[in-house]
């Protein structure tokens, strides 16, 4: 949609562009999906219909990093510059998920939407809310969908076999080969102290659903939480330092910590260097800092 700043007309024009059903219901859900994350923003000035605007720009270049180009029978998912470096995978992340996928000549990439199945699979890799505000059961149930249909693409591809895709997805559950080795590697939770495996979850750095398949079996993608620190950290509220100091996020209250027992200044031992790569991740993509 090439507008700064756009209304409900706009918003209509675009979609009675389009001449297919289905293509139509693939833009409803997009659009339904953007709402849900701070990639818009909604004004209502108290009189009049509330005001749609994209305020969207990554801080570090001023551009924004994904825009929607409408055509009468399919759409394009289109990832700007700014958006790239969101995908460290790059490219073949969305090749091995959708048929029609093309690069520039600036290296930006287009994503030929044509079925509500592939805005979904959309929404599952680039538009999921992991950094939003909402409330703890919304993040919850659209963190569940995002990850339900990065499962799905799983199970529909064809370039591994039986074994692997059952490794990966038991892996999203923190099970399997990825636990294992996890243990291997954390003896416990570092914030709680707690060892017994029996009540530490394994959770990932660089999420699931944003992971590649190497990633997501990664044990120095992991870290072994006491369920309430999972919590924190799989929602941004905390992260930590490559040398080991808790950093709490300005939207978490104080007093959360507190009841739980958890010291705000605290350090829970230097990283290794496989797994402060991953926390690079989690600190500018996940954890809210602003």
């Amino acid at each position: 949609m090439k507008a700064p700043e756009w209304d409900e007309q706009l918003f209509e024009e675009h979609r009675d562009y389009i001449e297919v059903e289905e293509v139509r219901r693939a833009f409803d859900f997009l659009t339904a999906a953007a709402f849900e994350t701070d990639l818009y923003s909604v004004q209502n000035s108290g009189v009049g219909p509330q005001k749609k605007s994209f305020t969207y720009d990554e801080p570090q270049t001023n551009q924004r990093p994904f825009a929607f180009i409408v055509n009468r029978g399919h759409l394009l998912f289109y990832i700007r510059r700014a958006g790239l470096m969101r995908f460290p995978e790059g490219i073949r992340l969305f090749k091995k998920s959708f048929a029609a996928v093309n690069e520039n000549p600036h290296g930006e990439w287009t994503i030929r939407i044509e079925t509500l199945k592939d805005a979904k699979r959309i929404q599952a890799i680039a538009l999921d809310s992991e950094n939003g505000e909402e409330s703890n059961s919304t993040f919850d149930l659209m963190r569940k969908e995002a990850d339900d249909v990065a499962e799905q693409v799983i199970e529909e591809r064809r370039d591994i076999g039986p074994v692997e895709k059952e490794q990966l997805i038991r892996a999203r559950r923190g099970q399997g080969r990825f636990r294992q080795d996890l243990e291997g590697i954390e003896p416990g939770c570092r914030l709680t102290q707690v060892t017994d495996r029996g009540h530490l979850r394994a959770s990932h750095i660089k999420p699931w659903s944003k992971a590649d398949d190497c990633e997501k079996l990664d044990p120095n993608n992991g870290l072994l939480l006491s369920p309430h620190i999972d919590h924190l950290f799989d929602r941004g509220y905390i992260s930590f330092t490559d040398g080991g100091d808790l950093m709490v996020s300005r939207y978490l209250d104080p007093s959360i910590l507190g009841a739980w027992g958890v010291k705000s200044r605290v350090n829970v031992g230097k990283f290794g260097a496989s797994q402060c790569v991953y926390l690079n991740y989690h600190r500018r993509y996940v954890f809210r800092s602003s």
